[in-house]
């Protein structure tokens, strides 16, 4: 990671580290002088880096004191996890790659709803997970020559990969 981070440096660019928790966690007890290399190139670069994190409570606090702002999301409310639900859905219908019936698209919300009020919370791009994994079904299954046809099952498959309850 330090070699990165001089490169970054030295090339004028934006580092950016996706779910920062697993690149740079605490540090134990018997290695609290293994990040030494990792926190002079922190302190020496000259630029923007983003780190992203589901838990930041699980970033190394010698990290967290390099942090200069830090944004934090809410989870989505219910009208705004099923407004990123249905953008989906139109997405879908709007490339046009995948047919899907009203009866389908309520049953994706449908279940979305009923997810949301048992208490599961998604964020924007497991919800996209969901959709993606279920158009590739669709597209796999779709016999050659025919258009796929997206399937309230697919959600089913889709809601099983990540442990969800039946859908």
């Amino acid at each position: 990671m330090p070699t990165h981070i001089r490169r970054c440096s030295a090339w004028g660019c934006i580092l950016f580290i996706d779910e920062t928790e697993n690149s740079l966690p605490r540090r134990k007890e018997e290695s609290l002088c293994n990040n030494a290399d990792l926190l002079s190139s922190l302190d020496n670069f000259d630029g923007v880096i983003i780190l992203t994190a589901k838990d930041p409570k699980a970033i190394d606090e010698s990290i967290l004191a390099r942090v200069d702002i830090s944004l934090q999301y809410h989870e989505f409310t219910q009208i705004e996890s099923m407004k990123v639900w249905e953008i989906h859905l139109q997405k879908i219908r709007k490339e046009g790659e995948v047919e899907i019936g009203q009866e389908v698209a309520e049953d994706f919300l449908g279940y979305a709803k009923d997810e949301y009020d048992k208490g599961k919370r998604w964020s924007g791009k497991q919800i996209a997970s969901y959709f993606r994994i279920a158009v590739s079904l669709a597209k796999y299954e779709a016999r050659e020559g025919e258009k796929a046809v997206l399937k309230s099952a697919y959600l089913e498959i889709a809601s099983s990969v990540f442990g969800d309850a039946e859908a």
